[in-house]
């Protein structure tokens, strides 16, 4: 039996030169009867053979037409000529009918900035709900609520941050919009704060709400101007599912 891989790293038997092809992305198979067995390797945009998508271990025919991302395999002059050779990058036009998405990759620097977000947004979330511990004593000299809500509700945006920065991870694009929910929701209440520190002259409060508003409002930018950098010549926010 001999089993050759297909994708788009140089590692495998066969790469193939497209974008929307996986690293990993599929492997053939010739059994010792001669017959040919196709297998996908959990790629993101899957195998296709005769227009249809394979699952498992699928038998090939002589005649099956395969084809990955937006390349169509010559599979069984893979096994005829023993290397690559001319069959690394054969070439295909595009079914108008398909449409593949890049394979989604991982540019490093955009996941170390996910998990820096993902750290700061835990210790600012326990922050929170110290500051909110300790605004609860400020109910008997104010006699008011505010800083202890405004606190309180705060920390929950902080807990949406977090979940939204593990989503992130997960390149899910939900997790962009907690964040931005999140940060929504502290410029609300940093703003109502800072209304409610200028009224009773307490400088803390007032530092505070300033440092929370430029956060709340320069996190989200942040954040998608981070996912504008490309990997295999797409922005990271085209991979968010």
């Amino acid at each position: 039996m001999r089993v050759i891989r297909i994708g788009r790293s140089s590692q495998n038997d066969f790469p193939i030169n497209d974008p929307y092809v996986g690293r990993f992305h599929c492997q053939i198979m010739q059994h010792d009867n001669g017959q040919y067995t196709l297998s996908d390797l959990g790629s993101s945009n899957g195998t296709y053979v005769n227009g249809i998508r394979v699952s498992g271990q699928t038998v090939l025919n002589p005649n099956d037409v395969v084809r990955i991302g937006n390349t169509t395999l010559p599979w069984r002059m893979y096994f005829e000529s023993g290397s690559g050779g001319g069959w690394q990058n054969p070439s295909y036009q595009p079914n108008p009918a398909y449409t593949p998405t890049p394979e989604r990759g991982r540019n490093w620097f955009v996941v170390f900035y996910l998990i820096l977000s993902l750290i700061g947004a835990v210790f600012t979330a326990v922050f929170q709900i110290i500051t909110t511990v300790e605004a609860a004593e400020l109910l008997d000299y104010f006699g008011i609520a505010s800083p202890f809500i405004t606190f309180l509700f705060m920390a929950v945006g902080s807990i949406l941050m977090i979940v939204g920065s593990i989503l992130l991870l997960a390149w899910r694009k939900s997790g962009y919009w907690l964040n931005f929910a999140g940060s929504a929701l502290w410029l609300v209440m940093s703003i109502w704060l800072l209304i409610f520190a200028v009224n009773f002259y307490s400088e803390r409060l007032t530092i505070i709400a300033i440092c929370t508003i430029s956060s709340a409002i320069a996190t989200p930018l942040i954040l998608w101007a981070i996912l504008q950098i490309s990997k295999n010549g797409v922005r990271c926010w085209k991979w968010l599912r």
